[in-house]
């Protein structure tokens, strides 16, 4: 890896292995997964049910600990973060976007988009306004009062996605965000997720087995059996060209 490509570089995974059990029950989860993920782009990580995509995830936001190799995140080596290290720079730099959406069912689109910043310690009312603006952003202008009950899937995830971008992480996993969604809304997270990583610098890493949204990655990586079988380069698509 040259340094510019060093220096670009948001996640890099060397020789990472997982397994979940022990004796008869041992379940190899990731065997030797190398990967690199950079600043800007949007990586897919797609194949089959079980073949370890929702645990690299959980490795790189440092949710699980490998049993072997390295992870680097944005220039960290998460094996030396440890207990309230490792919680603040996941506050601090990684978004997080949820196949269920995880939203407080009390709280209006505008208060659950400004939980990280409040969690930061930013005053309401700031929050609230931020908040605010990146549900313009996501084309909820109009249902930042409503609760989570009145929004539909895609406005529900709209709003999730907000709240993922709205502390500006460097960082934006996200976990299956097409699965419960219609194909039409499903292009329109990836399109918003996109964008997010082309014009801010982000990196944006998703998993999904959901081919129709193929096309909206900058690169897939292609995993079976705990390993990642191949990485496609490609130009990420337009919604336009999508729905075309």
């Amino acid at each position: 890896m040259t340094t510019d490509e060093t220096r670009g570089c948001a996640v890099q995974l060397q020789a990472v292995c997982k397994t979940f059990g022990a004796g008869a029950s041992r379940v190899t989860a990731l065997n030797g997964v190398h990967l690199n993920a950079q600043l800007g782009e949007m990586l897919l990580l797609a194949g089959p049910s079980g073949c370890g995509k929702t645990t690299l995830l959980c490795l790189i936001a440092g949710l699980l600990i490998p049993d072997a190799g390295g992870i680097n995140v944005l220039g960290k080596s998460l094996g030396h973060l440890t207990g309230e290290r490792i919680s603040d720079f996941r506050r601090e730099n990684i978004g997080f976007v949820f196949q269920q959406f995880n939203l407080i069912s009390v709280l209006s689109a505008t208060e659950n988009a400004a939980i990280p910043l409040l969690i930061n310690g930013i005053p309401r009312k700031l929050a609230h306004r931020r908040a605010e603006e990146m549900l313009d952003e996501v084309g909820l202008s109009h249902r930042r009062k409503a609760l989570p009950a009145a929004l539909s899937g895609g406005e529900q995830q709209r709003v999730a996605i907000a709240r993922a971008l709205i502390a500006e992480p460097k960082l934006v996993i996200c976990d299956e965000p097409t699965a419960s969604l219609d194909g039409e809304t499903g292009a329109k997270i990836m399109a918003l997720l996109r964008n997010a990583a082309h014009r801010t610098s982000r990196c944006v890493i998703v998993v999904t087995h959901d081919s129709r949204v193929f096309p909206y990655g900058d690169r897939i990586a292609h995993m079976s059996d705990g390993r990642i079988d191949n990485v496609k380069h490609q130009r990420a698509v337009t919604h336009a060209e999508a729905a075309a």
